[in-house]
């Protein structure tokens, strides 16, 4: 089943696409496959501070204000790219988005800051998380992992967009 998003464009046709860094590509993949912090430090010897800094840049480079939706933003163009493995996510999903949840999600997932949203929605910035659960429940992603998930839901809708040549 495919979920049908307003998907944002990252790079305009006169534009180069943004280049990553090894770091970069490790971290994103690391966050949709939901590792912790002491998982990506036992694999790869990546320290709590590197990983913070690296997906602060990360978040800097693909929005002004360096918010997670730069993350989100990040991880499209990467697999937009072919540079992420997304064989390991869902392609079967567990059951149709709501109006409001497709609403939510396309914001989430051009980046759009939660308060931006929730002012958009009408909705308060407590429930966001269930938003995100919901969706995360929906599509199939593990929900054990609770934010880290969500990367995994941007992924699992920017892979479905990139097969439907929609991305």
């Amino acid at each position: 089943m495919t979920q049908e998003l307003d998907t944002p464009r990252l790079a305009d046709s006169k534009e180069s696409p943004p280049v990553f860094t090894q770091r970069e590509i490790l971290v994103l993949q690391g966050m949709i496959d939901g590792l912790t912090w002491q998982e990506f430090d036992a694999k790869f010897d990546l320290k709590r501070i590197v990983l913070k800094a690296t997906k602060d840049s990360i978040a800097a480079r693909f929005t002004q204000t360096g918010h997670v939706g730069g993350i989100y933003l990040a991880i499209i163009e990467a697999i937009k790219q072919d540079l992420l493995v997304t064989s390991n996510l869902p392609k079967e999903y567990r059951g149709q988005l709501t109006k409001s949840e497709i609403n939510f999600f396309s914001m989430q997932y051009k980046g759009t800051r939660a308060s931006e949203v929730c002012e958009s929605l009408g909705i308060e910035m407590r429930e966001i998380p269930s938003y995100r659960n919901r969706i995360c429940e929906k599509l199939g992603v593990d929900k054990k992992l609770g934010v880290g998930n969500f990367f995994a839901a941007i992924a699992c809708l920017a892979r479905d967009n990139k097969e439907a040549d929609q991305l």
